[in-house]
């Protein structure tokens, strides 16, 4: 009895260690599927991967696409004629400016053929140059000719989302003739200015606000001379049709000293560019004196900008 109760006692221990193992399988399985993740069970392994590839691929595109637009911006903004640019470029050309004042018994023209170029040191910083050369009449007088006060100076201009806030400094330096009354041999000036322009594919406009101060070779007045100080307020408008420009520039001048000769006046000015190629541009506007008090009645400035 003993013997059948000791192996009836073994037979139930080993049915009982069985189904503990059997009873063990379905918690182990989802442990080990836990512990060593599937791919088949988890598309997200994968396609979580493809998906932020593919976001990062999109990201590049876009940022691609917006150096693209911002380039194609640049290609495409109009170039002032009447008052200077605020934009900093690699341009160069030439341009013919003529003025006309008359009056009971006074007639002046004065007209200048120019050379200027511009080199963008950076994107948001270049310098630039200007030559002129000047011949001028007045009632009853010959002809005068003579080389007229260039300019040198440097723009700073940050473009983001069409924006473009602007600041530079223009030095005029002595180098034309009191006597012929072009320029002059002793004064240029220093005009700091400041200004923002605004742009998209059609439309265009900017300000900006110049103090020029007449100043000598040695910066600082000499007895008996006072320097002229002027101040300016320029405003431009601007739409795109297709090659082609249709402008409108406004600018205001008030000169504040010497006292005794105090002057203000405003020209408004309509213009228009048409772009041969992608890089060559020509154009021409016709300033028109707004203001009694005036240094001309009408002229036109014609003007060719090659950009590189």
């Amino acid at each position: 009895m003993k013997e059948q109760s000791g192996s009836t006692v073994k037979k139930r221990l080993k049915w009982g260690l069985l189904f503990g193992l059997l009873m063990c399988v379905p918690i182990v399985q989802p442990l080990r599927a836990q512990s060593e993740p599937d791919e088949r069970r988890d598309p997200t392994a994968t396609g979580g991967q493809a998906t932020e590839t593919s976001s990062n691929s999109e990201q590049v595109e876009n940022d691609d696409s917006t150096s693209d637009q911002d380039t194609a911006g640049i290609a495409n903004e109009p170039e002032l004629l009447l008052n200077p640019q605020l934009n900093p470029r690699h341009r160069a050309g030439i341009g013919f400016r003529n003025t006309q004042l008359t009056r009971h018994e006074y007639f002046e023209r004065y007209q200048t053929l120019y050379a200027f170029g511009e080199y963008a040191i950076y994107e948001s910083w270049s310098v630039y140059g200007q030559l002129p050369y000047s011949r001028k009449w007045v009632t009853d007088s010959d002809r005068r000719e003579h080389i007229d006060n260039p300019i040198i100076g440097t723009r700073f201009g940050y473009r983001f989302n069409g924006w473009m806030p602007a600041a530079g400094l223009a030095v005029e330096i002595p180098a034309g003739d009191e006597d012929a009354g072009i320029g002059s041999k002793e004064l240029g000036s220093l005009e700091p200015y400041l200004g923002i322009r605004f742009g998209s594919e059609w439309f265009f406009i900017s300000g900006a606000v110049r103090y020029n101060a007449e100043t000598n070779k040695k910066f600082r007045e000499a007895e008996e001379q006072e320097f002229a100080r002027t101040w300016k307020a320029e405003l431009a408008v601007a739409f795109r049709l297709g090659n082609w420009d249709l402008m409108l520039e406004y600018l205001y001048r008030y000169r504040t000293d010497p006292e005794e000769l105090r002057f203000s006046s405003g020209l408004i000015a309509p213009g228009v560019n048409y772009r041969i190629l992608d890089n060559l541009i020509i154009g021409v506007t016709v300033p028109y004196a707004l203001s009694r008090e005036r240094d001309l009645d009408i002229g036109f400035d014609a003007r060719v900008s090659y950009f590189f």
